[in-house]
C-alpha cells in the first residue's frame, strides 16, 4: 500500500475559527442567527446557528456552501456541526467545534484545496501540518529564527522596517521593552545554534575516520 497523499499545508486551507462566530454574544443563550462569510476568491459559506433546547451548553451550526468535485462539477454541501461550551475558572465560556470525523473538540475547522468538507486538522486521511513542520531540521531552525526576526521588525515604524529589512535580526524597535526584545533575540540565537549543530552533525557523517570538518570541507570544495 502506498503512502497517503500529502495534503496542503494549514496556511493554504480555508479556515473557520470559533472566534469568527463567538463574538458579540452570537452564542448567547436562546440566540438564533443566520449569516455568511465570503473569501477573497468568491467562496461563500452560509451559516445558521440554533440552540439545543435540552442541552444549554450546546449549539447546532449548519454550514452550507458549493464546492467543485474532482470532475469540476459543483456540489452543494450542507452539514451540521455541534458546538460545545466550557466554563472558565475566572468567568465566561470557551466554545469549541466537535469534529464529526473524529469527535474531537477543536477551535478551527479546515477545508484543504480539493476537499469537500470542513474538518479539524485530524479529520482527514493525513493530519494537516504547518509549512514549518515539512521543513528539514536545519531549515526548521532557520525558519524559526526568521519568524522571530519578522516579529521584531513588524513592531517598528514603516521607515524603520525598510532600513532594517535585510538584517538577520534587527535592532530593538522604538518603544519595544528591553526584556521582550532580549527574550526574542535569545530565542533566535538558540535557533541559529541548533541549526549550526545540525549542520555539523551532518558534515561529520561524510568525514573520513579521524578527519576534521575543515579538512573534509577542503577535500570536497577546495
Amino acid at each position: 500500500m502506498g503512502k497517503p497523499r500529502l495534503l496542503p499545508a494549514i496556511e493554504d486551507c480555508r479556515q473557520l475559527r470559533i472566534s469568527d462566530i463567538s463574538t458579540n454574544r452570537m452564542l448567547g443563550d436562546g440566540v438564533e442567527w443566520d449569516a455568511y462569510i465570503t473569501w477573497p476568491s468568491g467562496f461563500r459559506l452560509d451559516l445558521r446557528c440554533r440552540p439545543e433546547s435540552v442541552r444549554p451548553d450546546f449549539r447546532l451550526l449548519r454550514l452550507a456552501y458549493s464546492v467543485e468535485d474532482a470532475y469540476g462539477e459543483a456540489q452543494h454541501i450542507a452539514e451540521t456541526f455541534t458546538l460545545h461550551r466550557f466554563s472558565q475558572p475566572f468567568g465566561g465560556y470557551r466554545w469549541y467545534f466537535i469534529c464529526p470525523a473524529t469527535d474531537r473538540h477543536c477551535r478551527v475547522l479546515y477545508q484543504p484545496a480539493g476537499a469537500m468538507r470542513f474538518r479539524s486538522r485530524w479529520g482527514f486521511r493525513c493530519r494537516l501540518q504547518y509549512q514549518s513542520q515539512r521543513l528539514s531540521p536545519i531549515n526548521r531552525y532557520q525558519h524559526g529564527a526568521h519568524q522571530l526576526a519578522k516579529r521584531v521588525l513588524k513592531k517598528g515604524p514603516h521607515e524603520w522596517q525598510e532600513e532594517y529589512a535585510d538584517w538577520d535580526f534587527p535592532p530593538r524597535p522604538p518603544w519595544m521593552r528591553h526584556k521582550t526584545y532580549n527574550r526574542l533575540d535569545e530565542r533566535a540565537q538558540a535557533y541559529e545554534v541548533a541549526a549550526d549543530a545540525e549542520l555539523s552533525s551532518r558534515l561529520l557523517r561524510v568525514c573520513f575516520p579521524g578527519e576534521t570538518e575543515d579538512a573534509m570541507i577542503k577535500r570536497m570544495f577546495g
